[in-house]
């Protein structure tokens, strides 16, 4: 079956300009996509590909999104990645100057999400950098979202180190990576945490390493 982007001869992957962060407004609705409108006046649609899993359209109602030039035609996701990115770069005066940085995100839309970031050098902890005094930064992106929930760890060079950052806040006891895949050894209280609902907090957590997580108990 053809997607909706199929269908309209569009190819978000070959965008012809980087994308931006937009306000917008749905103005109608198919099952397929909703046709919004820019706060400065222009139409795009939004593919329900591109939106979060298991929420309605909402004729009338406003949200940020990343907003695409797709052959010649501008086209809306909330769903991707990058989008979490550009909240924080618009609030994260480390991120802005260059002492931190985002090595990458992993994200079920609307659910959660986790950040790994890094410093860049000098005494900057990236991690207290994007969660904000008070955890102001992090509050207001995850309100922009849906209240997705924001994980923010600590990127290391380490795969092993990385990935039981990535999979806080459960207590690891032991992490063996290879070239395929990942195996996680917790002791039995911490498999709950280790795993998440749904097996989400391993599995976003592989997908920050790039590689699948299994989670064992020791």
């Amino acid at each position: 079956m053809q997607s909706v982007l199929d269908t309209l001869g569009l190819d978000i992957a070959t965008q012809a300009s980087e994308p931006t962060v937009a306000t917008v407004t749905i103005t109608s609705v198919t099952p397929d996509v909703a046709m919004v409108v820019t706060h400065d006046g222009r139409e795009a649609i939004l593919p329900v590909s591109e939106w979060y899993d298991g929420r309605p359209f909402s004729v009338g109602s406003q949200h940020l999104a990343l907003l695409m030039e797709t052959a010649g035609r501008p086209v809306c996701s909330t769903s991707r990645p990058e989008l979490v990115e550009a909240l924080f770069d618009g609030l994260v005066p480390e991120l802005l100057s260059g002492q931190v940085r985002i090595m990458s995100v992993a994200r079920v839309p609307g659910v959660r999400a986790k950040i790994a970031v890094a410093a860049t050098g000098g005494t900057v902890d990236p991690v207290a950098a994007l969660i904000g005094r008070e955890a102001n930064r992090v509050k207001l992106v995850s309100s922009q979202l849906f209240g997705e929930r924001l994980d923010i760890v600590a990127w290391h060079p380490d795969p092993e180190v990385f990935l039981k950052n990535a999979l806080a806040p459960a207590r690891i006891s032991r992490v063996h990576v290879t070239d395929r895949a990942a195996t996680v050894y917790a002791p039995p209280h911490q498999m709950s945490a280790a795993v998440g609902s749904s097996g989400l907090n391993s599995q976003l957590a592989g997908q920050l390493l790039g590689l699948p997580v299994t989670v064992v108990a020791e």
